[in-house]
């Protein structure tokens, strides 16, 4: 006893408080990657969607960012599943929802400004459904290949917890990413040479309500075709069905929900302003920022006089 004593006093920490500074650690660590993911896409990644053709955007949304998303999500849910166990799950995991509500606007925001968008709908979806349903087993894999053959219950119970509240939180974002880039991308039709959400010169605006809405539809009817298979094959495979509403907290967590979504929202479309965050000229070709722009965009054809002379070249789904 007076062994422990003299550790305990050595140290000058309890095994509880220990445990408390490791939990606030692995938060604070959360909470960073999801700011650096952000970094990255604010100054790295959306200002290049700008200047980027229909073969490069393609490429982005394809390998790029499905990587950085799945990277990015692994990340915190590691550092979920290694939070304090006197946490409950689904507060360990609100940086994960935060980090998807982000990650998929911007996905979403890629795939509008692509102008056929069947075959990018198809193979996202395909890469959805194989990143879910492939995700425990490699999991599995893994701790084998570790020597770990036999997990603790509690500490497989955490994580298959996590690991359904992320998926959870990926199925909620997705679909609510596909709505408001639809009715972001005709609210500001108007405004399309500000908001560079992909538009080109040549789309008419008669057609637009028509041509969002179907894009709108295709995309959901693929996402909900995906989470029911993958929710069907992740059931097999011992992951239950996790519902957000139905605890004790359901009215905390939709405030958080509302205002995270607010604010990845207000984030992006702050970001893709038509012109660089330095610039401070009010001509909207300032800063020598329409040369960036790829010929058959807004931006471009309002500041080279294209759209006056309607020598749209095709550009971002432009015309001939």
């Amino acid at each position: 006893q007076e062994e422990s004593v003299n550790v305990e006093g050595e140290s000058g920490k309890t095994p509880a408080e220990s445990a408390s500074n490791s939990s606030d650690l692995l938060a604070a660590s959360s909470i960073s990657i999801v700011a650096m993911y952000m970094v990255l896409y604010v100054f790295g990644v959306i200002p290049l969607m700008r200047v980027m053709d229909d073969g490069q955007l393609f490429i982005l949304r394809t390998i790029f960012h499905p990587f950085l998303l799945w990277s990015g999500e692994l990340l915190l849910r590691l550092a979920a599943a290694r939070g304090s166990k006197n946490k409950e799950p689904m507060v360990k995991c609100l940086p994960i929802f935060q980090f998807d509500m982000f990650m998929q606007l911007v996905g979403r925001l890629l795939v509008g400004s692509q102008s056929d968008q069947t075959v990018l709908l198809l193979i996202i979806g395909l890469q959805e459904l194989v990143n879910r349903v492939t995700f425990l087993p490699c999991h599995a894999l893994f701790q084998r290949m570790r020597g770990r053959t036999h997990v603790p219950i509690e500490e497989k119970a955490n994580f298959l917890a996590v690991v359904c509240i992320d998926n959870v939180a990926s199925m909620c974002s997705e679909i609510t990413a596909i709505i408001i880039v639809a009715g972001a991308r005709l609210m500001f039709f108007k405004h399309r040479a500000f908001f560079d959400l992909g538009y080109s010169e040549c789309d008419p605006q008669e057609d637009a309500f028509g041509r969002e809405m179907g894009n709108m539809l295709k995309a959901l009817a693929v996402e909900i075709v995906v989470d029911v298979a993958a929710m069907t094959v992740q059931s097999r495979q011992g992951l239950p069905f996790l519902s957000l509403f139905s605890g004790n907290r359901s009215s905390s967590l939709l405030v958080f929900l509302c205002c995270a979504q607010a604010f990845a929202t207000v984030s992006v479309l702050y970001c893709i302003q038509a012109r660089p965050f330095l610039c401070q000229s009010t001509d909207l070709c300032g800063c020598g920022y329409g040369a960036m722009e790829q010929p058959g965009s807004v931006v471009y054809s309002q500041c080279w006089g294209e759209a006056r002379l309607g020598l749209c070249d095709g550009g971002r789904g432009g015309c001939t």
